[in-house]
């Protein structure tokens, strides 16, 4: 009798542990989750950050590319100014 009752107290310790464990696992994954969360929304505004530069300098270049064709057609007009083609 006194052998059947230190069993059910070893299961019942055993069995607390394992539920602690589940506990702790749980929370290891609920932590791993929000970490990768973070690591995940940080790759997105990287990317975000890099597809806005990427449109920056698009934008830059045809801004430059106009400007340019500015100039050539001031040139142009100027040019025939002076030789009386206007």
């Amino acid at each position: 009798m006194g052998h059947d009752r230190s069993k059910a107290k070893k299961k019942s310790s055993t069995s607390s542990r394992e539920g602690s464990s589940s506990f702790v696992d749980l929370v290891a994954d609920k932590f791993m989750n929000i970490k990768s969360g973070e690591k995940m929304q940080e790759q997105q505004d990287s990317y975000i950050q890099l597809k806005n530069r990427g449109l920056d300098i698009q934008e830059a270049a045809r801004k430059e590319a106009a400007r340019v064709e500015i100039m050539k057609l001031g040139q142009t007009r100027r040019l025939n100014v002076l030789t009386g083609l206007q």
